[in-house]
């Protein structure tokens, strides 16, 4: 029976490192647009604004198009300013966006 027992206990603890990745992992994949990760609007790519939730590479363009024709985001209210990004996404998005 102990030899049953430290074999599961072996077991259990070799599983351990494979259970906790697995749920890092999907916690990571839960949390794409964590505060830890922001996006800095002066010098992301359009790949990297497109990872915000309700910008496409259609607005990351623009972003990116405005940054070039005005300067660097002097705030991130200043997003507002391009073409097709208002209030609404902005007060849903401003914690994954930085300057």
């Amino acid at each position: 029976m102990k030899i049953l027992q430290i074999s599961l206990l072996a077991f259990a603890l070799a599983l351990i490192p494979t259970l906790t990745t697995a749920y890092a992992n999907e916690s990571a994949a839960e949390n794409k647009q964590s505060v830890a990760m922001r996006v800095n609007l002066n010098k992301a790519s359009a790949e990297q604004l497109s990872t915000i939730k309700g910008i496409g590479m259609k607005r990351a363009a623009a972003i990116i198009e405005y940054r070039e024709s005005y300067g660097p985001f002097k705030s991130v209210a200043e997003l507002t300013n391009v073409k097709g990004i208002g209030e609404k996404f902005l007060a849903k998005n401003r914690e994954y966006l930085t300057f």
